[in-house]
């Protein structure tokens, strides 16, 4: 394979490899570097192309592969990005002095919600599982105590709790970068009363465990953080 025959391809199926990488990808910058990366990839595996194809369906086929691999890349950051938001966060918007405050504020009125109501489908003690590991960063060993669960069971549970959270993220949320539309569905139920109860109960737990844990005082048994959740759920019910 010369480098005329390469030189060849590029003009030929160049639009179709950033098409391609577009369309997967969703954003012209990332198909860029990504229709970039197809054509080292072209060029490095060139010698291994028989022609029992044509070089189009050949460079398609790298051209697709490599897409859905930057944009299972990309989710996956962007996934710890969220998370990691969520858990420093606290909730409270970004000044507006902020060097990236738009991204921050988008981070805060759309995926802490989200992230919200992922962590609200996991059974009670598997969310506070999350909670005190993810979010406040417990040891195993104290989340046991609080728990009443074995060690390992924790890291069980918390393994399974933070896969379903990317699983969400990575296969189902199609939201990677502000303005994109949401749509899983999930912003239907975050307007719901049950919702807005569960984030305070949520915030309000955070809060109170923090608060404790800073101060050096031991975090109170799992029963403790149900009775807060049952209060929250009651003060945000509706008055008839």
């Amino acid at each position: 394979m010369t480098k005329a025959d390469i030189e060849g391809w590029v003009r030929e199926y160049g639009p179709l490899v950033f098409a391609v990488c577009a369309k997967v990808l969703r954003d012209r910058e990332s198909a860029s570097d990504a229709s970039q990366r197809v054509w080292e990839i072209v060029v490095r595996n060139a010698g291994s192309f028989r022609g029992h194809s044509k070089p189009g369906t050949w460079i398609y086929s790298i051209a697709y592969r490599e897409a859905q691999r930057a944009a299972k890349k990309e989710r996956r950051t962007r996934y710890r990005e969220l998370l990691h938001a969520y858990r420093e966060s606290d909730w409270r918007p970004v000044p507006a002095k902020s060097d990236d405050a738009s991204a921050h504020r988008w981070l805060s009125e759309k995926c802490d919600s989200c992230l919200t109501g992922v962590i609200m489908t996991l059974p009670f003690k598997a969310r506070m599982v999350f909670t005190f590991r993810y979010i406040l960063d417990l040891p195993f060993g104290e989340i046991a105590d609080i728990t009443g669960m074995r060690e390992d069971a924790v890291r069980q549970s918390a393994a399974r709790a933070r896969k379903t959270l990317a699983g969400f993220l990575e296969n189902e949320c199609g939201i990677f970068r502000p303005a994109t539309p949401c749509r899983c569905g999930l912003e239907a139920y975050l307007d719901r009363a049950s919702f807005r109860a569960d984030m305070l109960a949520l915030r309000t737990i955070t809060r109170i465990a923090r608060g404790l844990h800073d101060a050096g005082f031991p975090l109170p048994a799992l029963g403790y953080w149900e009775s807060i959740q049952k209060m929250c759920h009651k003060t945000a019910a509706p008055t008839l």
